[in-house]
């Protein structure tokens, strides 16, 4: 089951297009996100990430995959989190990574899928 996709803002200097992220799960630093969000971004079903534009910079977003449980863990910790104003968003079927399939290569569609 698709979990989605999770986007955390921090306030940090405007950068000019530059995006940066990575494949899998390892543990990043928090960046001064509210209480709860880095166990939530760090979460061991994250499949990609990245880090960038297009608000110039310090926007997070996090790709996740997993079951029923796995998502139901993660949402558990969303709604504890004492923010303003949160947003879920949930697509039904098979969902495509950004991150995961940048390149466009072929044969890899197994592992870009999001369900």
């Amino acid at each position: 089951m698709l979990f989605g996709i999770i986007n955390f803002g921090a306030v940090v200097p405007p950068a000019d297009a530059v995006i940066t992220g990575g494949k899998g799960n390892v543990d990043l630093p928090d960046p001064g996100w509210p209480k709860g969000s880095h166990e939530i971004f760090n979460s061991r079903f994250r499949i990609a990430w990245w880090e960038g534009p297009p608000f110039g910079g310090g926007q997070y977003t996090a790709e996740y995959r997993g079951d029923n449980e796995a998502f139901n863990a993660v949402l558990a910790r969303f709604a504890k989190l004492k923010v303003k104003t949160k947003r879920l968003v949930i697509h039904d079927g098979v969902g495509k990574s950004f991150w995961l399939s940048s390149n466009c290569e072929s044969g890899k569609h197994q592992a870009e899928a999001m369900d």
